[in-house]
Formats: C-alpha cells, sequence, structure tokens
C-alpha cells in the first residue's frame, strides 16, 4: 500500500525503535526519536512527516520510522 494512503495530517503513530547492537565494551540498546504516541501535523512529500509528541516538541521523521495507531475494538 502506498505511504499516502496509510498517513494522514491529524492521525495518532508511534515510534518505530532503531536497534543498536554494542560491541563487547558497549551493551546494546534501543533508541526511540520520541517515546509514547505523537500526531502527525504535516507530510512531506515523498515521506517524512512532522510529529507532535507528548513532550511537547515537534520532530521530523521518515516515515519508515512510524507505526499508525490502531483503535481496538471494545
Amino acid at each position: 500500500m502506498e505511504k499516502s494512503k496509510i498517513f494522514s495530517i491529524g492521525q495518532m503513530v508511534e515510534c518505530v525503535p532503531e536497534y543498536k547492537l554494542g560491541s563487547s565494551v558497549v551493551p546494546p540498546g534501543i533508541i526511540y526519536p520520541f517515546n509514547g504516541i505523537g500526531i502527525i501535523i504535516e507530510l512531506e512529500w515523498p515521506d517524512k512527516a512532522h510529529i507532535y509528541t507528548t513532550e511537547g516538541n515537534v520532530i521530523c521523521l521518515n516515515t519508515n520510522r512510524l507505526s499508525p495507531v490502531k483503535k481496538e475494538k471494545r
């Protein structure tokens, strides 16, 4: 599916973490550009999104690093 159909302005998203394998001296770790849920406030063609985070920051990320938040039916 095209990214333009997956993401839209006002959509809630979570961040996909980046895994850092480390070395024999440095332990492995996980890097999150932001924690929790953010809202897309602007989309830039072809694959950049400006995200307003729960911490009050606005960051620009590649859409490959984002995952849509799905509503659960109750």
